[in-house]
């Protein structure tokens, strides 16, 4: 299994102004919403240097929109090793494919939040993630 993950550039479906922002991640297939089971949909407040996740999806995708502050993304690869990508400015969507390890750091001096999105499971009675340690 090829340890892949995509980082997506949320483009014309991202709208800002002096007021703040707009993201709609189902329109251009940003987020492919005949794939995402709804339910999955979840928010998440991650304090200032704190982790998330440190866990993998068997058999299931999920996209995560990260905003609100400068963040780290982390994930494992097949040789063992963690590669990471800074996140700056709340248009990148990412895009973990099933079973990657993945975490999120929160470096900042403010809480960050994400919003993901999962496709449906293989077995709808498996357990939705497991553990995988990388920070």
């Amino acid at each position: 299994m090829a340890a892949e993950v995509d980082f997506i550039e949320s483009g014309e479906t991202f709208f800002k102004t002096s007021k703040g922002w707009a993201f709609f991640p189902f329109q251009s297939q940003v987020i492919p919403l005949d794939r995402v089971d709804l339910a999955s949909f979840h928010v998440v407040k991650t304090q200032p240097g704190e982790v998330r996740g440190n866990h993998r999806h068997p058999g299931v995708e999920e996209w995560l929109h990260v905003f609100g502050g400068p963040a780290v993304f982390h994930w494992g690869l097949d040789d063992g090793g963690v590669n990471r990508r800074d996140l700056d400015n709340d248009q990148t969507v990412i895009w973990v494919k099933a079973g990657v390890a993945h975490a999120l750091s929160n470096p900042g001096p403010n809480p960050v939040f994400l919003v993901s999105f999962r496709t449906r499971p293989p077995d709808p009675g498996a357990p939705a993630s497991e553990p995988a340690e990388l920070l």
